[in-house]
C-alpha cells in the first residue's frame, strides 16, 4: 500500500454545459484518516500531431503539453488548496484560455467536434500533498483521454448522512 493510493479518482470526465460554456469535471477525495497537508491538484494537456518534416521523421509525434486553469478549485480561495475528505468536483472551463480549444466553446457539439479533429489528447491530473505522518511530499496522478469522456452526465450522490455524520 502506497500512500498516493489512498487518493481516489473518478474513472471518467464528465463534459456539461453551464452558464453558457462548456466544462469538464472529475471527482477525488483521499480514504486515508490522516488527510494530506495542503494538496493542490493541476491539470496539464497533452497534444500530439504527426510531424511530416521527412521521410527520417516518419513515425514520429510532436507533443505539446499545456497547463489548464482550474475554475474549481479556485485558486483564489485558500490558495487553491483542496478538502479532500469529502469527494471535491475540480472543473476546467472551455473559454478563451483554454488549451483544448481555439476560443469559447459554446455547445457539446462544438466541443465533440474539435475533439474528434485532434490525432490525440490526454489530460493528465497531479494531485499533491504532503503526508501528515512522514512529512514526504506525494503526487497521484490520473489521466483522461477522449474515451474517458461522459456527455451530459452528472456525478452520481456518494455521501449520506447517517446519525448527523458523513457517510
Amino acid at each position: 500500500f502506497t500512500r498516493s493510493a489512498s487518493i481516489i479518482f473518478t474513472d471518467v470526465a464528465i463534459v456539461y454545459e453551464e452558464n453558457g460554456f462548456v466544462k469538464i469535471a472529475f471527482r477525488v477525495c483521499e480514504v486515508a484518516r490522516k488527510p494530506l497537508i495542503e494538496p493542490m491538484v493541476r491539470l496539464y494537456l497533452i497534444k500530439h500531431g504527426r510531424v511530416a518534416v521527412d521521410a527520417d521523421m516518419e513515425g514520429f509525434l510532436d507533443v505539446d503539453t499545456h497547463q489548464m486553469a482550474l475554475e474549481e478549485p479556485d485558486i483564489n480561495i485558500a490558495d487553491g488548496k483542496l478538502f479532500l475528505t469529502l469527494p471535491t468536483k475540480v472543473v476546467h472551463c472551455l473559454d478563451e484560455t483554454s488549451p483544448l480549444s481555439s476560443g469559447p466553446v459554446r455547445n457539446m457539439q462544438q466541443f465533440h467536434d474539435q475533439i474528434q479533429a485532434m490525432d490525440f489528447f490526454e489530460v493528465i491530473v497531479v494531485l499533491s500533498g504532503t503526508c501528515p505522518i512522514t512529512g514526504n511530499s506525494l503526487e497521484a496522478r490520473q489521466s483522461y483521454t477522449a474515451s474517458d469522456l461522459r456527455y451530459n452526465c452528472t456525478f452520481a450522490p456518494c455521501v449520506s448522512l447517517h446519525d448527523d455524520k458523513h457517510q
